[in-house]
């Protein structure tokens, strides 16, 4: 339903997206595995996702802004040994506007 003030989404409108962001980063990376050699690691839990994730309506256009840490907790195993290593991950920013890793 169009907002008579707001015709044509020509003005700012904001949604937040954090708990959608949250959802889907623990279907995208809860189980993710890599493997090296005789080595294997599996993500075990996504512990957290905290930051701003937002869509916006401007003039129109649908722009979407991010910016999140991500904490990630982790196994890993030699082949042919029963001792397991565990850790965790924390990616301090995933970002809209940076293009390099941090």
């Amino acid at each position: 339903m169009a907002d008579w003030r707001n015709v044509g989404n020509w003005h700012w409108k904001e949604r937040n997206c954090l708990d959608w962001a949250k959802k889907y980063f623990d279907e995208k990376l809860l189980g993710t595995t890599a493997t090296a050699g005789e080595f294997s690691a599996e993500v075990t839990s996504v512990d957290s996702v905290s930051g701003d994730v937002d869509l916006n309506i401007r003039k129109g256009r649908l722009i979407a802004i991010y910016d999140v840490e991500i904490k990630l907790a982790w196994k890993a195993a030699k082949a042919g040994s029963e001792e397991t290593l565990t850790g965790t991950i924390t990616i301090p920013e995933v970002a809209h506007d940076t293009d390099a890793y941090v």
